[in-house]
This record gives C-alpha cells, sequence and structure tokens, in this order.
C-alpha cells in the first residue's frame, strides 16, 4: 500500500477512555433499567452510536448564484461516509508501515517469533490484542508480543482510531452494511484483524475488513438504517 496525503478533519479520536462516560437518560423505569457491566460501561465509553452524526460537521460548496464564492452548508451522509472511508483507507495504510517496523524489530529481538503467525487486533479493554493464527503460541511468547506491541504508541493509536471508524461505518453505512451488523468494542476482536489488512499488498484493503464484518458480525435483532441523508 502506498501512504496517502490525504486526511479528513473529523477523523476520529484516538483516545482511550479512561473512565466510562456518564449514560444518557433511558426511558426504562428504574426498577426495568438494565445494569451494565464495567465492560459494557468502558464499551460504550470508547463508542457509542449516534444518530445522523455527520449533522455535527458542514462542508464548503460553490455557490450555486455566484461561482467565485464558497457558501458553507451542513454534511450531507455520502459525504460523510465518503471521508470515513478515506480516513479507514489511511489509516490501514499507516498501520501497515508502523506494523511491519514492528515485525523487522522482532527479527533482531526475538528471531524465535518473527516467524511465528500471529496477527493484532483491539481487544475489549481497548490494548492491541495478538491474534494466535495457528494455536502454537504459549502463553510467555502472548504476553512478550503483547506487551511489545502496545508499546508502539503510533501503531496502537492508530488501530483504535481505525477501529472507531469501522464501528461507526457499520452502524451508518447502509449501502454496504443495510445496517444490520453490530461491531462495538466487546466483539471487535472476534471480528477484525487488523493484522491481515495492514500486511494487504493491496491498495485498498476496504474489502478485507467489509468481509470480516458480513462473514463474522452478529446481526442487530432489529436493523437500524439511517433514513435521512
Amino acid at each position: 500500500m502506498h501512504i496517502s496525503t490525504i486526511t479528513s478533519d473529523f477523523i476520529i479520536s484516538p483516545s482511550r477512555p479512561s473512565k466510562p462516560l456518564p449514560m444518557g437518560a433511558l426511558t426504562l423505569s428504574p426498577e426495568t433499567k438494565p445494569k451494565l457491566s464495567e465492560k459494557e460501561e468502558f464499551a460504550n465509553a470508547f463508542y457509542t452510536r449516534v444518530e445522523e452524526p455527520w449533522l455535527q460537521f458542514t462542508s464548503n460548496h460553490t455557490d450555486d448564484k455566484d461561482p467565485t464564492k464558497k457558501v458553507t452548508r451542513p454534511m450531507t451522509k455520502e459525504l460523510y461516509i465518503e471521508h470515513l472511508n478515506v480516513d479507514a483507507l489511511l489509516m490501514s495504510e499507516l498501520q501497515s508501515c508502523f506494523y511491519q517496523k514492528f515485525r523487522a524489530e522482532l527479527i533482531e529481538l526475538r528471531p524465535d517469533l518473527a516467524g511465528k503467525n500471529f496477527s493484532y487486533t483491539i481487544g475489549d479493554d481497548a490494548e492491541l490484542k495478538i491474534i494466535d493464527l495457528d494455536d502454537k503460541l504459549g502463553t510467555n511468547e502472548i504476553k512478550y508480543l503483547s506487551d511489545a506491541i502496545n508499546e508502539k504508541t503510533p501503531l496502537k493509536d492508530c488501530a483504535i482510531t481505525h477501529a472507531k471508524i469501522l464501528m461507526t461505518l457499520a452502524d451508518h453505512d447502509t449501502d454496504t452494511f443495510k445496517g444490520t451488523y453490530k461491531l462495538d468494542l466487546l466483539n471487535f476482536q472476534n471480528i477484525i484483524d487488523l493484522g491481515k489488512i495492514a500486511l494487504s499488498k493491496k491498495d485498498d484493503p476496504s474489502e478485507i475488513w467489509i468481509n470480516q464484518i458480513k462473514e463474522k458480525a452478529e446481526k442487530h435483532p432489529t436493523h437500524l438504517i439511517d433514513t435521512k441523508a
């Protein structure tokens, strides 16, 4: 993959929640309100579906009456999704660089692990998690790789940003996902293999994560389809 110079003005923050965000009011009575576990609260703080998030942004357009002037208008859903896909590609490309560097460093530091068949994803604790693809890594080997890869802050931040972008696309790119699939911090590690995306030789690896979501993500009991653009 080749590094793109394009980046969005509204790229999602990679920051990990230090504590759960307060939940909004629910319509259920206090007696029936479900109590969230700590993991669920943390996952909601990491990412929560927002209705029509594109309305938070604006975009510049040529004035219909005066082509020499620019006018600011609310961003459309289509443009928002387009920007998110560009951001997803950029995060893939950056991770490709950082992850290949990490694998190269292993050749010098731990040649016994460099040839092992492993990958990475984001765990439900918002840390990078090693995927043992052949189920042959020992506990100490997984711990070493986990500790080492989580020290790579640029890779980690890109992975977290990428994860939030993919969750947003799963929720709002209805042309691709039809509002059908559930992707959040609790199930991300079971669905998305970020290492496979990062090591892809394709200029646009979006097909990889699209297929991962469609093949592995559970479906919402009721489709959450955006009808407004």
